[in-house]
């Protein structure tokens, strides 16, 4: 009983346990291959590393220009690591928040009987394990889990600052706790921002306590002194470099104050998750809890949320009621835990009405446990029974709800990259949507990326070729190079129409040749661009079995160079038609319907004509192509001659112009 009640004893078995569950936890779950991770994780650390910040064209959108430096070790180990030891460290690194929550939990707690106090600390690890986000966040590339670690220091720090008596000056160990509050908060919000909300919460929380308002005042300053000087040196540098290229030291954010030239002078936020009435914002934990709608990216459930406040309200009703803790008002431990209920009332407050994104709460998550433990101890003080934690481990176990849609057993290779060898060197690339922006990473030396002409309400960057902003300009001059580096565009299933216009004001249209690549994460097309050519055709992989409206510009599609869930391209696009290899003894059919105003549509297949639709008509086109005329290696060809303009709006009669593609597997066509 003796080493149960030491208290070093008992947190060096919660650090390995923490240990163990961050290490194991990261290697069963497996590998993450996120939209985030895919968008900006990547990218950031290597375009801080290659000089892509004043090259490029915000491939990753508005987190394009994201601090780096919480990036940088996990981008190390992903280049120099086997990926099952990058998610085994990165678990370990992030069980460290995990263990200043329980921390907390213990400072929270003293005062209690030893066995007592170990069941506190034993419920309020399976409370913090039984969480769907973490099982989203670990041994991921997310950093939110790893930099709940300085806030949860910070938090831990000023639950042990002890209160001074009224008639003596600032003691040293309360001022020292302050201030490595301050310089870890600091820290945190330096490496991103959204932590503001556990500064502005840690500040509240430091006011608790003191017995005079000139060491509370104290307390504030040197708090206050230290979180700034932690987020300038974790946020300066950045933010110079930010303003010396843009004007705005966070760029794009809140440029409706810096008014930066490269971006509209608004304040972009995410706002899907955000309550919209003093109603949803009072039900958000039961909207946690239900996902009815949804508060994360993967619509987690989590009914801890809503437990603690249900259990927060009992409690404070039951005190109210009692009145009678005056004997142990001035406890530290009282304290401690006021100071907790303070946090994360303040930081539950913040957080609501100005993000509302479940990831960015790690802190206040971690702390669960610790405030179940605060309330059973505050209980037993008015005679209720110590069986909240006990009661709480168990319902969240029962309710718990692992989430991990984006994971993958580990490979031998994170990215596993396939064809990007044949792609040009040094060219430019012209990104078609989002989370493309780890292809950075993997394109040939010397490459720039573009993503063109985004919404700017989501973070996109505008630089079609009227605007006026450094994207643009730097655009323009790629296009217009002396000594012109190949342009390839680059996209998921299909090249929209939006990126056809966008490429057309630059003068650029599609030359008909495009080529397979593949990663881990995504099949891509990547089509050649020419200058002083008409915008073109679409290109896209189709699903055999499935309508594609040609003449429908959210499609795209009017040619196309694979088909989905088939064996790979055998060569580039010919004629703005497509090459594929096929199952060994299929036929393919292949169906064009619709009415085509001044057209003529041919396909071809090897090398002949095997069916045609005149202009004017409506109706279908099929033909079929049996194994026994295929060319060598199982493959086929197939163009689309268009005498008249191969896309624009529906005519005023007729149906929509579609395309068919379906296998035969015996080989035959039907009569």
């Amino acid at each position: 009983m003796r080493r149960l009640s030491d208290g070093r004893w008992m947190l060096a078995l919660a650090l390995l346990a923490c240990l163990g569950a961050g290490t194991i936890g990261a290697f069963l779950l497996g590998q993450y291959i996120g939209w985030d991770q895919r968008n900006y994780h990547v990218y950031v650390p290597y375009s801080f590393l290659n000089g892509g910040l004043q090259r490029d064209g915000a491939p990753a959108g508005s987190q394009s220009f994201n601090n780096p430096l919480p990036f940088l070790f996990w981008y190390w180990m992903l280049r120099v690591w086997p990926p099952v030891w990058v998610g085994i460290v990165t678990g370990a690194i992030q069980s460290i928040s995990l263990w200043l929550g329980l921390v907390a939990c213990w400072i929270v707690t003293r005062g209690v009987r030893p066995g007592l106090r170990v069941g506190c600390l034993a419920c309020a690890f399976v409370i913090s394990l039984c969480s769907p986000m973490l099982t989203e966040n670990l041994g991921s590339s997310f950093i939110d889990l790893m930099l709940a670690g300085p806030v949860l220091a910070g938090v831990v720090l000023v639950l042990l600052a002890g209160p001074e008596p009224a008639g003596r000056s600032f003691a040293r160990r309360p001022l020292l706790c302050c201030a490595g509050a301050g310089l870890f908060a600091g820290v945190a919000v330096g490496l991103k921002l959204t932590n503001a909300t556990f500064v502005v919460a840690l500040a509240a929380c430091v006011l608790v306590g003191w017995s005079a308002w000139r060491q509370r005042l104290l307390a504030l300053l040197c708090y206050g002194a230290a979180s700034a000087l932690g987020c300038v040196a974790c946020l300066g540098p950045w933010a110079l470099h930010l303003w010396r290229i843009h004007g705005n030291p966070i760029f794009p954010y809140y440029n409706a104050l810096f008014r930066s030239a490269d971006f509209p002078f608004v304040n972009v936020r995410d706002a899907r998750y955000l309550p919209h009435t003093l109603l949803e914002a009072l039900a958000y934990p039961l909207r946690i809890a239900t996902a009815q709608p949804e508060t994360s990216e993967y619509g987690l459930r989590d009914w801890r949320y809503l437990m603690l406040f249900a259990a927060a309200g009992f409690t404070v009703v039951a005190l109210a009621w009692h009145r009678s803790r005056a004997k142990t008002a001035t406890a530290p431990a009282a304290i401690a835990r006021r100071r907790l209920a303070v946090f994360l009332v303040v930081a539950w407050v913040v957080w609501l009405p100005q993000f509302a994104v479940l990831r960015y709460m790690f802190p206040f998550e971690l702390l669960i446990g610790a405030a179940v433990a605060a309330l059973a101890v505050e209980g037993a003080a008015v005679r209720l029974p110590l069986v909240l934690p006990p009661v709480m481990a168990a319902v969240a176990i029962v309710t718990f709800q692992p989430n991990y849609p984006a994971r993958r057993p580990w490979p031998a290779d994170w990215f596993e990259p396939r064809g990007f060898t044949e792609l040009p060197v040094a060219g430019v690339y012209f990104l078609d949507d989002w989370a493309l922006g780890y292809l950075a990473a993997l394109l040939p030396a010397g490459s720039r990326l573009f993503l063109p002409d985004r919404s700017v309400e989501s973070g996109g960057m505008p630089m079609a070729a009227g605007d006026a902003t450094v994207f643009a300009r730097r655009m323009r001059a790629a296009v217009e190079a002396a000594e012109a580096p190949p342009l390839v565009a680059i996209a998921y299933d299909s090249l929209s129409w939006r990126l056809r216009e966008v490429l057309g004001g630059y003068g650029l249209g599609f030359t008909g040749a495009c080529r397979m690549v593949a990663t881990r994460m995504d099949r891509l097309l990547a089509c050649d661009l020419s200058r002083g050519q008409p915008p073109g055709l679409a290109a896209a992989i189709i699903d055999p079995g499935r309508d594609y409206r040609l003449d429908d510009p959210a499609s795209g599609a009017v040619f196309v160079t694979a088909l989905r869930n088939m064996p790979a391209v055998s060569r580039a696009m010919l004629d703005h038609g497509l090459v594929f290899r096929l199952p060994a003894a299929s036929a393919l059919q292949v169906t064009v319907g619709g009415a085509w105003p001044a057209a003529r549509i041919a396909m071809r297949a090897g090398g002949r004509i095997v069916a045609t639709h005149d202009a004017g008509g409506s109706g279908e086109l099929t033909a079929c192509l049996p194994a026994s005329v295929l060319g060598p290696g199982n493959t086929a060809a197939l163009a689309f001659e268009l005498a008249g303009p191969p896309v624009g709006p529906p005519p005023p009669s007729g149906g929509p112009k579609t395309l068919r593609i379906a296998l035969a597997p015996d080989g035959s066509c039907p009569p």
